[in-house]
């Protein structure tokens, strides 16, 4: 079996309704404008003008817009229909998020002191056993090369500057420009270059 050169990956939360998202619901739901509006569109009526929308077209799916709730998971955000959370147990569930990120927390602690012992390994051979895998040693570590037990020092080399493809001319579509420095080190030992961005 192969040696990983690279650290088991920390698990996230899973994405769950946050206290904020069921105040919004509770706010939503006992405001009776926001629910007769609701009943109206549910039925296929614009709550707005009264009149027969289709339901699943374009004015209902923009309306419908005003009947979610959104909330941040991460650097992501989600959004939900409003009554989705009437028949949720609120407090069950809150204790099942706190359940669940408990369990979450048990399993990164596991994977960091997992890290903790592949960085004190000694050779480019040893490993540590995690889910049926071997990892070992990254080919740098502590600004020391070592890969094949070189243990030679990556010193500053130079800074070279990265031009992508839509602002030399290769592409004709609008693009993101993705131009960047890097810097490369280098193994004062064997010559190994390593990039850094």
């Amino acid at each position: 079996m192969e040696i990983k050169r690279y650290y088991p990956m920390t698990i996230s939360y899973p994405c769950r309704y946050t206290n904020e998202t069921f105040d919004t619901f509770h706010e939503m739901y006992n405001d009776p404008e926001i629910r007769d509006r609701c009943n109206k569109w549910i039925k296929g009526i614009n709550p707005y003008t009264n009149r027969k929308i289709k339901i699943g077209g374009n004015t209902y799916n923009a309306i419908k817009n005003d009947f979610m709730i959104s909330f941040l998971h991460g650097s992501t955000l989600y959004s939900v229909f409003y009554l989705k959370l009437k028949d949720i147990d609120e407090e069950k569930y809150k204790e099942e998020t706190i359940k669940i990120n408990n369990e979450t927390d048990k399993v990164n602690e596991i994977i960091s002191s997992k890290i903790e012992e592949i960085n004190r390994l000694q050779s480019w051979n040893d490993f540590v056993m995690y889910n049926g895998m071997k990892y070992g040693l990254k080919k740098v570590l502590n600004h020391l090369h070592r890969e094949k037990d070189c243990f030679g020092k990556m010193e500053y080399s130079m800074e070279k500057n990265y031009k992508c493809r839509g602002c030399i001319g290769k592409l004709v579509r609008p693009y993101h420009c993705l131009c960047h420095t890097y810097t490369i080190h280098k193994c004062n030992k064997c010559g190994y270059e390593e990039k850094e961005n």
